[in-house]
């Protein structure tokens, strides 16, 4: 049974609050309470608390202030019941509600709220479980953090290394530390991949990286960055001098042709170089910089080397090469989200590359600049493929996600401005999502995102659907997470939360896009339930750059059409 205590000084309250309990959910034994100065130690084992407020909010500032000072892990579930008054609904926000129900309250607002109790219990639940299952594995996160920071086709260290190695240099702070990041780009790539299949394609880049890695020395480093990305850090080298004899060297290696299957390809190589410090002390600015020096040289032609300088920079601010727009927008991976009522295509997301640890540590450099760098240009490229649709006339919005934290410390709001002046983007057809939004000083940004006519999403998840959050989110769709998906299409009271979610995205006019759609009756249920779209491998897999070229070009003769 799950402790529940409910405090009320109305005599009539206490009466019938447990017999509306027993109708609910008979799983939830409630003790009543007139009023209290104390809470005891058996009321502080109860799951939730019930607190009437209607008359005035003493009782729960009381209960609050104690359960502050027993610092509780976790704390009582805190729900209140007050009048329908805008005082009321502003006191709760601010005092630390977990949640509220609004008198007359009836007893389907009573099972949606002992519904949240019960998804909350669970997780408390699986996280004990998984802390439990974490002790003693030190060995196991040895080899998972080795497994993270290698790349599982050429075996050479990975993006995230490369990364996590030069933020550490950044954090020592030594100033006697130099070397040069050299970034190699195979030419002609994709054509070996469509000649030859894929399969091809990952022979030759393990070829590549094979004989990348005999010429750096014992201290150099050899990193796959991602697709036909290559990079290699030169220690010790200070002066472009110092790289252009290496840089050679490195285009020395694919003067032999390369034998896959039979076949003889021939192929070059295009090399970027960035000094570290003199061109960048953190890995973004890095390995940006190294990339301009990369095109500026495939500008060029086939094989040629090209090292960073604050003039090709500065040739690039009002527009970057054809070349690298296409090539992004190209190797981005595409979120299709379709309308559950009609089937038809109605949201773009581009997907992240780059996520947070499970730590929470933010990667990208020591204050996450590189993950918010990502992320900024996933919305550029989402602005860009908007433009690229409007002659299909097709109402479909086109977005990406943003950490809400951003937008204090980046200057968020003033580069998707620019953003949206440079690409000539309508932004009635984009939208921007927030990721965790949290405080008070991240939510005055969210309506200056709406002040620019933007779409607005948020991600909720369970543990977060609360009154205290929701209430400040002045959002356009509600994104709910795998969490709820997860929930429909089971037996007994598993859509609560899914109907909570849909029931306050209507009352502030939002709409709702469902993830992780993995099964018909899942769909069904969401359809049932209100839900106005989704996403996930049952409704539409993700698409690669090409696939949305292809439906961009389908849709301006017809609607796509994905699910019945």
């Amino acid at each position: 049974m799950i402790k529940t205590l409910f405090i009320s000084r109305a005599a009539a309250a206490r009466d019938a609050f447990p017999r509306e309990m027993r109708v609910v959910r008979s799983a939830f034994d409630v003790v009543v309470r007139d009023e209290t100065k104390e809470l005891s130690a058996e009321d502080l084992l109860a799951s939730a608390i019930f607190i009437d407020c209607r008359k005035n909010h003493e009782l729960a500032d009381i209960i609050l202030q104690q359960l502050q000072l027993k610092a509780l892990t976790p704390r009582p579930f805190i729900i209140v019941l007050i009048d329908n008054a805008e005082a009321d609904k502003a006191w709760a926000v601010t005092a630390g509600i977990d949640d509220v129900m609004l008198s007359p309250y009836s007893l389907l607002d009573l099972q949606l709220r002992t519904g949240a109790i019960l998804a909350l219990i669970g997780q408390q639940q699986d996280i004990r479980r998984l802390a439990h299952a974490v002790d003693g594995m030190t060995e196991e996160a040895s080899r998972l953090r080795a497994l993270a920071y290698t790349d599982h086709l050429t075996g050479l260290p990975n993006r995230l290394y490369l990364d996590n190695w030069v933020s550490g240099l950044a954090l020592k702070r030594e100033g006697t530390t130099s070397f040069a990041l050299h970034m190699l780009d195979l030419d002609g790539f994709k054509k070996v991949n469509d000649q030859y299949g894929h399969q091809a394609g990952d022979t030759l880049l393990k070829q590549v990286s094979e004989r990348v890695s005999r010429v750096p020395r014992r201290l150099d480093i050899v990193v796959r960055l991602g697709g036909d990305e290559i990079a290699v850090v030169q220690m010790g080298a200070a002066h472009v001098t110092d790289c252009a004899a290496f840089a050679e060297r490195l285009q020395a290696m694919f003067t032999e042709a390369f034998l896959i299957d039979g076949h003889t390809i021939n192929i070059s190589a295009s090399v970027g170089t960035a000094l570290y410090p003199d061109d960048g002390d953190n890995f973004p600015d890095l390995l940006r910089r190294a990339d301009i020096a990369m095109y500026a040289a495939k500008a060029v032609g086939m094989g040629k080397v090209s090292a960073f300088n604050a003039e090709l920079e500065a040739s690039l601010v009002q527009g970057r090469p054809a070349a690298i727009i296409e090539k992004q927008m190209n190797e981005s991976s595409y979120a299709l989200t379709f309308s559950l009522a009609t089937g038809e295509l109605g949201g773009v997301f581009v997907e992240p590359q780059i996520r947070p640890s499970a730590s929470g540590t933010l990667p990208g450099g020591p204050d996450g600049s590189g993950w918010i760098e990502e992320q900024i240009r996933r919305l550029e490229i989402a602005f860009l493929q908007s433009v690229s649709w409007k002659s299909t006339r097709a109402p479909v919005v086109f977005g990406a996600s943003i950490h809400a934290s951003a937008f204090s410390t980046f200057g968020v709001i003033q580069r998707i401005r620019d953003l949206l002046l440079v690409t000539g983007a309508d932004p009635t057809r984009c939208e921007v999502t927030l990721e965790a939004p949290n405080s008070l000083e991240e939510m005055k940004y969210l309506h200056q995102v709406r002040d620019l006519g933007l779409g607005l999403g948020a991600h909720i998840d369970l543990e977060s659907f609360t009154l205290q959050r929701m209430l400040r989110l002045p959002v356009t769709k509600l994104h709910l997470t795998r969490q709820f998906t997860e929930t429909t299409a089971r037996e007994g009271n598993a859509n609560v939360m899914v109907e909570a979610a849909v029931l306050f995205a209507r009352s502030i006019r939002a709409r709702t896009l469902a993830y992780g759609v993995e099964t018909r009756e899942q769909m069904d249920a969401l359809r049932t339930l209100g839900v106005d779209s989704a996403t996930g491998p049952f409704v539409g897999s993700a698409a690669t750059g090409d696939r949305l070229s292809t439906l961009r070009r389908r849709i301006r003769q017809q609607h796509v059409h994905a699910v019945d």
